[in-house]
């Protein structure tokens, strides 16, 4: 009977081994090129302010915008700023804001997963009716909604100002 030399085991080991570091890297190069493609900054930045059409509010961030693929895939703005119902003062100041969005979104229709707001600065408002100055983020209808996992604020300053009971600084 023929036995399999060493060689051969060596070999066949090296190869498959070859093959899965190929698959690998394969599956990172592609996951990072669909993350690039939904992330451009000018397409990014379109779909934001489409988003914020009805409540007459805009949103600018930096054209440098980092990316992870692992361990979900995560698209890093820098240096956000949230504006007013008037589209100029700023209502939220964030230094850095990690989105995460789930796998499929890669391929098809995006899924917000988690939101990470780093160094951020800003401040809530709840009136005399006991409206809170961010209640148009939920008047968006089906078809803008957004749906969080989660949300992670960190190292940030958050100024809650009620008509009923005052100030409070988080």
């Amino acid at each position: 009977m023929f036995a399999p030399s060493r060689f051969h085991h060596w070999h066949l080991h090296i190869t498959k081994t070859a093959a899965v570091i190929i698959a690998i890297f394969g599956l990172y190069i592609g996951g990072y090129a669909a993350l690039y493609r939904v992330s451009e900054y000018h397409s990014l930045h379109n779909k934001a302010n489409a988003w914020l059409l009805h409540s007459h509010r805009h949103i600018t961030f930096d054209v440098d915008i980092g990316r992870r693929v692992f361990p979900r895939p995560t698209i890093i703005l820098k240096n956000v700023v949230l504006t007013e119902t008037d589209g100029i003062t700023p209502a939220l100041r964030v230094g850095e804001l990690r989105i995460g969005i789930a796998w499929h979104s890669l391929w098809s229709t995006v899924t917000l997963e988690k939101l990470v707001l780093n160094e951020a600065k800003g401040q809530l408002v709840r009136d005399a009716a006991g409206n809170w100055s961010i209640h148009d983020f939920w008047q968006t209808g089906a078809q803008h909604s957004a749906l969080f996992n989660r949300i992670l604020v960190k190292n940030s300053e958050l100024m809650i100002r009620d008509a009923h009971l005052g100030c409070v600084k988080l």
